[in-house]
């Protein structure tokens, strides 16, 4: 095969002009097809170059979420030396779903039967709760894939993957998989998507979530640790205090069986719960039977009329 070598574009602007080795020349009619190769040599002679990776770099990027075969791919390494390192990162993700799985979504609850139809008097973890709903959804919680990976803030977002039926998204509106946000230092969960909510949630399937009848209640978030005891205190001082220390112990009671339960499941207790929150909380436009008249008070003239002495320039001698 004879090697030619470019010298320039005819006159006509429609052919390349080549030179042999023996000086002959010759011509190369520019068509689509050459035009088609030269793009294509073009593509691949301005490919990104690939990005050196030290071990570390190469365990980061697969901790956040990235396949080996995609470091390798990056990187330009051959995807058995990425490979080399991807193997306890894969284990620290693994570990981190688990973490996940057993923290606790909800608790049993006196007057939630169907909850204790479930899972007892036992809490619920994030795993029991996905495999109850799963099985309600008509999916085999054994086929769930577990993963996580690392966020940019710190936290990890967590999946579940699985294969749904035939109908499994038409209530829900969206493909798998379920994915929570996740902070290991708090062991708090999120959820990111519906299907998070739909499989971390006790409550039926096919229904809406129930309307709440709402009670006005301070703007301020209600917090459990500090309130709580607050509230107690306020119950148990004053001169009823013991009458009002059992509604103290009652309140508390109630706030620790009913922590990581979703409002809206129970209406009757999230009343109750409100009512004990609330006792002795003046109304802020009480009822006419309610309202304590003021003691009636003196005009100034009678004031002045009590104190006034007694006048005696015009009385007869003793």
């Amino acid at each position: 095969m004879q090697d030619l070598r470019l010298v320039g574009v005819h006159d006509d602007g429609e052919h390349l002009l080549l030179s042999g080795a023996g000086g002959e020349m010759f011509q190369l009619p520019i068509d689509e097809a050459l035009r088609a190769a030269s793009r294509s040599s073009a593509k691949a002679v301005s490919a990104a170059a690939p990005i050196s990776m030290s071990p570390r770099d190469i365990q980061s990027r697969i901790r956040c979420g990235a396949t080996a075969a995609a470091v390798a791919e990056l990187s330009g390494l051959p995807l058995a030396k990425v490979e080399r390192y991807e193997g306890p990162v894969l284990a620290e993700r693994e570990y981190v779903a688990q973490q996940a799985r057993k923290v606790e979504v909800a608790s049993p609850s006196p007057a939630h039967d169907t909850y204790r139809s479930v899972f007892g008097d036992n809490p619920a973890s994030l795993n029991d709760m996905v495999n109850h709903r799963l099985s309600a959804h008509g999916i085999e919680p054994s086929t769930v894939e577990w993963d996580s990976w690392r966020r940019q803030d710190g936290n990890w977002t967590v999946a579940a993957r699985f294969e749904t039926t035939k109908d499994g998204t038409s209530g829900i509106g969206e493909e798998p998989p379920a994915l929570w946000t996740f902070s290991p230092a708090r062991k708090s969960l999120q959820n990111t998507n519906r299907w998070a909510q739909q499989l971390s949630e006790l409550e039926p399937l096919d229904g809406p979530v129930p309307a709440r009848r709402l009670t006005a209640v301070s703007d301020r978030p209600f917090d459990f640790e500090t309130d709580a005891e607050a509230a107690a205190a306020r119950h148990s001082t004053g001169p009823q205090a013991v009458p009002q220390s059992r509604e103290s112990d009652g309140l508390l009671d109630m706030l620790r069986s009913r922590r990581g339960q979703r409002l809206g499941v129970d209406e009757d207790a999230d009343d109750a719960l409100a009512l004990l929150l609330t006792h002795g909380v003046p109304a802020a436009h009480p009822r006419p039977s309610e309202v304590v008249p003021e003691p009636e008070t003196r005009s100034p003239e009678s004031r002045e009329q009590q104190y006034r002495e007694p006048d005696i320039r015009g009385a007869a001698p003793a």
